[in-house]
């Protein structure tokens, strides 16, 4: 089990997604292990042709699966394969290829590749699977945002509000942003990797009890408030493909977490401090709804 964590990590490492502590881990096993060295290698020799001259050439439909059925036609023509030599030593640190502006297609083909050669395939297809439906739900969301800060810039700086007539539950604040004019045609209401998802599939925030218990829903960020972090959508509460959640925060930005608890160690973003699927009690007290849920 431990081998196969290390390779998941191994691929994360030579494809650019690794966490900085999940580098660090990595990096020190490099350092004392000669196998991975050279598995780390093979890996990047095949990748390493993505750093090559760019073009902007459209990539031919099934060229992932052509490219698979090659391979499998080589492997089993040449059952000993050629090995790559590994090059001259390096500094793992300071040396790592960039696949950051690359097509996701050439990186699929060449990853592909290289998982074929060294043994590590099916990892390394799950892992670019959920690396592309993690960025296209982040793209959704950020996109969301634009709507949400639209129908603020003309509500006085507030997003739609849970709890009152026009938006009654949580899953009504889309059809909120419609109705003021501010949601695109084309923006899906849910995370576009979840393909049999046709209703809302974000949670949204409930918002939270004031001093005098009065329902405040969510605005753009207060910079005295430090609100700017604060979570106010998110993928819904259920498993799902990726692993985790993406978080929309107030301010605009989208965060990858695997745990609900984001912020502190007691903060479940998807209920209140009571454990319940309502409003805050307070400001800090972030509870995302799902559709049907009410403050």
């Amino acid at each position: 089990m431990e081998n196969v964590r290390m390779n998941e990590q191994l691929v994360d490492y030579a494809l650019g997604f690794s966490t900085p502590a999940e580098r660090g881990l990595v990096e020190a096993r490099l350092l004392r292990d000669p196998a991975m060295v050279r598995k780390l290698g093979l890996l990047e020799a095949h990748l390493g042709w993505l750093n090559a001259e760019k073009t902007d050439s459209t990539t031919p439909p099934g060229l992932v699966l052509a490219t698979l059925a090659h391979v499998g036609e080589y492997l089993a023509t040449h059952p000993n394969g050629d090995v790559v030599p590994l090059a001259t030593p390096r500094t793992w640190a300071n040396d790592r290829p960039i696949f950051a502006s690359r097509p996701r297609a050439d990186i699929i083909v060449a990853a592909c590749l290289a998982f074929v050669f060294v043994g590590l395939l099916l990892p390394g297809i799950q892992k670019l699977r959920m690396r592309s439906q993690t960025v296209a739900c982040q793209d959704n969301l950020h996109d969301l945002h634009t709507a949400l800060a639209g129908y603020s810039d003309t509500h006085d700086g507030r997003f739609p509000q849970v709890g009152t007539d026009r938006v009654p539950t949580a899953g009504a604040f889309v059809a909120e942003l419609a109705r003021a004019g501010q949601y695109p045609a084309l923006l899906k209401p849910y995370c576009p990797s979840d393909a049999v998802n046709t209703d809302v599939g974000y949670a949204y925030s409930l918002g939270y009890h004031g001093r005098f218990g009065e329902l405040i829903g969510p605005r753009l960020p207060d910079p005295e408030a430090s609100s700017e972090m604060l979570p106010i959508s998110a993928d819904l509460p259920t498993p799902n493909a990726h692993g985790g959640w993406n978080v929309l925060m107030a301010g605009g930005s989208v965060r990858f977490t695997k745990s609900p608890f984001l912020g502190s160690t007691t903060d479940d973003i998807f209920t209140n401090d009571a454990r319940q699927s309502r409003a805050g009690l307070h400001r800090n007290d972030v509870s995302l709804g799902r559709p049907f849920d009410q403050p």
